[in-house]
């Protein structure tokens, strides 16, 4: 579920001023049951509608929850998150991020979080 659930890609929460700082906040939410500011950090088309907003919003909620649970089970829990490189070309970013537990633990690796940025704020893609 790591994999596939930070490969989802969203973004910082409110108004992060860097695409690091928004994928470390955003590994950080999603490792540690924020499914609030996972949510505000998720770029999601202004074309979804309510029906495609509420159900992303419940899916996240979902993994997250899962998640968390999973590493704390796992790892003994999310130690930390690290920006350790990026690409930005304009409006849209590649940031890795090593994931730190509390234990030894397959989950303790770099993510790669795609980015991109609407109205002076960095978000994570889907």
């Amino acid at each position: 579920i790591a994999v596939s659930f930070t490969a989802l890609t969203l973004t910082a929460c409110g108004g992060a001023k860097t695409p690091e700082d928004t994928a470390t906040a955003f590994v950080k939410a999603a490792y540690t049951n924020d499914s609030k500011a996972v949510l505000d950090m998720l770029y999601v088309d202004e074309n979804a509608g309510d029906e495609a907003q509420a159900a992303i919003k419940g899916k996240i909620e979902q993994l997250v929850g899962a998640q968390t649970k999973k590493a704390e089970k796992a790892c003994g829990g999310f130690d930390g998150a690290e920006a350790v490189g990026s690409e930005v070309k304009d409006t849209e970013a590649t940031v890795k991020v090593k994931v730190s537990m509390k234990k030894a633990c397959p989950f303790a690796k770099t993510e790669n979080i795609k980015l991109v940025k609407v109205k002076d704020e960095w978000k994570v893609k889907l």
